[in-house]
């Protein structure tokens, strides 16, 4: 690879206080890398790093994660970069990655190159994906794989040919399960994954049903819902199943009422 857009997308978050900052300064004015800074926060932020190479972009309208990714991939074309390099704003890379990615040959058939993440000590992606993905799920080791797969989209480094290929990012999936349907969408362009010996740390969000917001959880319900009706159909049937069980659970130990019945309501549509 000659150039690599990141895009980082910021919620809330300063930018001189993320992880990645030191980073960010060590790379400024660096033509091999185009880095695009896009906050969703409420209010606008002064950017600290003045580098022609580092541009900020404010949307109060927090379109999610879908949106930004296509906002860095049409700069990534323009910038007539090879690739785009996806990140949270609480992820840490190195430079020695980026260094990684940049060796890379992106051959014809190579959809996205991934780290392994771990939280502390325990690695939650990539993870194999041919069969529903619950807590007892497979990880998966370094090396290049055709295996169907699912991976966080931080730290995945997508190849513009394949984008423009499959047409960037499904903003029907805004935040939740965007990476389960862009795996799959790689899966069904029998497209392979390069997993890297890099490991990287990553917050887990665990969702807990005694704090989560009634709209939150109705957010990751739909999407979830709508990734088993139109795109892993196959396992539709699976999902409905531990929805169920997931109903029963909340029924007996949320206190929140309004949980319990959104997954009954989503339970009850009629599906295809």
């Amino acid at each position: 690879m000659q150039k690599i857009t990141l895009i980082l997308v910021i919620y809330q978050e300063k930018i001189a206080q993320l992880p990645i900052f030191s980073l960010l300064t060590a790379i400024a004015n660096q033509n091999r890398f185009q880095v695009i800074l896009y906050d969703n926060s409420p209010t606008a932020q002064e950017n600290p790093l003045s580098a022609e190479n580092i541009t900020y972009f404010h949307d109060a309208s927090n379109p999610g994660l879908a949106k930004a990714y296509n906002y860095g991939w049409h700069k990534a074309q323009a910038n007539h970069s090879n690739a785009l390099l996806l990140l949270d704003d609480d992820t840490e890379i190195s430079l020695n990655y980026l260094e990684k990615l940049m060796k890379i040959e992106l051959t014809a058939d190579l959809g996205a190159i991934v780290p392994l993440i771990f939280a502390e000590e325990t690695q939650i992606s990539p993870v194999a994906a041919e069969d529903y993905i619950s807590s007892n799920h497979q990880n998966l080791s370094a090396g290049k794989t055709s295996q169907r797969l699912m991976a966080i989209n931080s730290g995945a480094c997508i190849p513009l040919a394949v984008l423009n290929q499959i047409g960037g990012f499904n903003e029907a999936f805004p935040l939740d399960f965007l990476d389960h349907w862009f795996f799959w969408r790689l899966y069904q362009e029998k497209l392979a994954v390069e997993i890297l010996d890099e490991k990287l740390q990553h917050q887990l969000s665990v969702l807990d049903y005694q704090q989560v917001s009634p709209q939150r959880y109705l957010s990751i319900v739909m999407a979830e819902n709508l990734y088993y009706r139109e795109y892993e159909t196959t396992l539709q049937k699976r999902h409905r199943q531990q929805l169920f069980l997931r109903l029963l659970k909340q029924f007996l130990l949320v206190k929140n009422r309004k949980i319990w019945r959104i997954t009954w309501q989503e339970l009850t549509k009629k599906t295809k």
